[in-house]
């Protein structure tokens, strides 16, 4: 590792820990949404339909049992948009309350290879959390954002932007999505579901927010 690279890394972990709502639970420690910056006015999320049924059963299953479920989101990036069209999850391997991407890796290597590296192709590493006491499942934990820093720094794909790559957390109804550069985290604030015609049909409320106005016709034709 470089010195400037070690220096990034450390600049990294001292945002997170600034961050943090509670710092008593290492890895497990809650950051606090409020504190994470926005992406840019514009930027949105698009589920297809069938993207956000698949999501909102694993939230139910997380609900019942209390285990994350981890998964991979596949799709597009088309200027500020971001389309996710396909799906990879592991409700099987469900041992502990942490999510396990081991099965999951083999289907991402095989989306990394076809794929032309352009920087049009995202990936978005997800899992979600089952409800807290404290309300702190709300939230992405510091291990959550160590493992997503890591994984965009220690593969070259996503470091050098040839293949974009996202976190979404799914937690208590909402459908948290968060981009990392390299430098900094920022929140997706607006996503959508995108029915087969082309139609909006949804607003997903994300990062606490209540917002679930219907809204069709505002992104139609654009893709998903």
């Amino acid at each position: 590792m470089s010195n400037i690279d070690a220096f990034r890394r450390a600049q990294i972990d001292l945002k997170n820990r600034q961050r943090l709502l509670n710092n008593r639970f290492g890895d497990m420690s809650p950051i606090d949404n409020n504190k994470l910056p926005n992406m840019p006015q514009g930027s949105v999320v698009i589920l297809s339909k069938r993207i956000k049924d698949i999501l909102k059963l694993i939230q139910e299953s997380t609900a019942e049992d209390g285990k994350e479920i981890p998964f991979i989101l596949y799709g597009k990036t088309e200027g500020q948009l971001v389309h996710f069209t396909d799906i990879d999850a592991d409700i099987d391997n469900l041992q502990t309350t942490e999510a396990d991407f081991s099965n999951l890796t083999q289907g991402l290597q095989d989306f990394i290879n076809k794929s032309k590296k352009d920087g049009t192709d995202i990936v978005a590493h997800g899992h979600s959390h089952g409800k807290s006491m404290n309300n702190y499942h709300l939230n992405f934990s510091l291990g959550d954002m160590n493992a997503y820093k890591d994984m965009r720094l220690n593969n070259e794909v996503f470091r050098t932007g040839k293949i974009e790559l996202c976190s979404c957390l799914l937690t208590d109804g909402n459908y948290n999505f968060l981009f990392f550069d390299g430098n900094d985290y920022y929140k997706f604030n607006e996503v959508y579901v995108q029915a087969e015609n082309g139609d909006i049909i949804e607003k997903l409320p994300c990062y606490k927010s209540n917002n679930n106005n219907i809204l069709r016709n505002i992104f139609r034709g654009r893709g998903g």
